[in-house]
């Protein structure tokens, strides 16, 4: 199973996935005005050392949340439920800011699911807000996913809005596009690969290299994903393959080699047609 290195030293164990890791240190040099994280309980002390060590604010939900873990995502998950604070189960929903009263305020969005103000003080695009908006009043009930709703069409896009790879913990966005070539979301990213291209130019490279690949999407099934790829008309030929999951759809992705593009939503592999629950993204 693919494995993305571990950006930094994720500080004692502190976040659970690398570009958790990585929002922290945007808070914490400026490039974020805010962050929102998942914390186990017995990392709190760990963080009020690193809090007063690196002068940072935190505020922690009065509840916790549990997530929907997806097989097929190799165990992520894009929704959650809210229980009890005094639960056994769950995480803490960690609000970080060099900001008091912004932490406070994300907290307070958050608890009253404030959508817009919650993503304002998370420096998301006003643009990329109203569409999150308005995919989760469309997908009551989904797992609130929106890649798919922001892919319109089969073409190659610049690889800086690859949020697909977030499942392989690889991005350089903390929120979902509100399209393949949104500008205000491309310009942050520029802004992160920058900087990392400053801090630590071997994880800089690392994004780049792996965000210019081959997408191949699905809710049901996994995602899947190739940066030795090449496009020829409608015939896309790939070498390696990732996946958060190998099953019979990975199997078939693994031996055939190549796909023939149908739409943004459907492929040949061989002879057989897909084109249900499945998405093409293209980068480069």
């Amino acid at each position: 199973m693919f494995q993305a290195p571990q950006y930094y030293n994720n500080f004692d164990g502190l976040w659970r996935s690398a570009l958790s890791s990585l929002d922290y240190i945007y808070v914490l040099k400026g490039i974020k005005r805010c962050s929102l994280e998942y914390l186990d309980t017995d990392k709190i002390s760990i963080l009020q050392r690193f809090s007063r060590a690196n002068d940072f604010c935190f505020e922690l939900s009065d509840y916790k949340i549990l997530f929907n873990r997806e097989k097929a995502k190799g165990g992520f998950s894009n929704s959650c439920s809210r229980i009890s604070v005094d639960s056994a189960d769950g995480l803490f929903v960690v609000f970080l800011s060099k900001d008091r009263i912004d932490a406070q305020l994300a907290k307070h969005y958050c608890a009253i699911s404030d959508h817009v103000k919650l993503g304002a003080l998370l420096n998301y695009p006003t643009c990329c807000l109203h569409f999150f908006t308005k995919c989760v009043k469309k997908r009551v009930n989904k797992k609130m996913d929106f890649i798919r709703d922001a892919l319109t069409e089969i073409r190659q896009h610049d690889f800086y809005n690859n949020r697909a790879l977030r499942y392989f913990d690889i991005s350089l966005l903390s929120h979902f596009p509100c399209s393949l070539d949104c500008q205000a979301s491309k310009a942050i990213a520029r802004e992160r690969l920058l900087f990392l291209r400053k801090e630590n130019p071997e994880i800089a490279k690392f994004f780049e290299r792996h965000l210019k690949s081959m997408v191949i999407y699905s809710e049901e099934q996994g995602v899947f994903f190739s940066n030795d790829y090449s496009v020829d008309q409608d015939v896309v030929k790939y070498g390696n393959l990732h996946g958060t999951i190998e099953n019979e759809l990975f199997y078939k992705l693994k031996s055939t080699g190549e796909i023939t593009l149908k739409s943004h939503n459907s492929i040949l592999i061989g002879h057989e047609l897909l084109d249900s629950d499945i998405g093409i993204l293209l980068f480069k």
